[in-house]
């Protein structure tokens, strides 16, 4: 094609880690989202990075996954919360939301105690 192109060179990618980007890269090209264990461990940089590169449907595939694996507890709840907020993951956010409605003395408990 362009013989200018130099096939060998090395692209640094900062700021996101391998799994993660390998993670984007796979959607991008493949389309299938991550397994549930790989949601669990990588999840959240996995929304950085998709937010980072602009790819919103995978995005929104690991918020869904979040949701439906009620990710969300006691000991974590209000990260969640801040981690939606940052990210602009609405869903997410209105779950983890609702999750400390219904349980505000536990999620009160839980952070005086950290």
């Amino acid at each position: 094609l362009c013989e200018c192109v130099d096939t060998s060179a090395t692209v640094h990618i900062q700021d996101v880690s391998v799994e993660a980007f390998r993670f984007v890269l796979k959607y991008i090209y493949g389309g299938s989202p991550p397994n549930q264990q790989d949601v669990l461990k990588y999840g959240k940089e996995i929304i950085e990075a998709a937010n980072r590169y602009g790819v919103s449907s995978l995005k929104l595939e690991i918020e869904r996954s979040f949701i439906e694996l009620r990710v969300v507890d006691t000991s974590n709840c209000l990260d969640f919360i801040c981690f939606a907020q940052e990210n602009s993951c609405t869903a997410l956010k209105e779950y983890a939301i609702s999750y400390l409605i219904a349980r505000p003395q536990d999620v009160m408990n839980v952070s005086d105690s950290a």
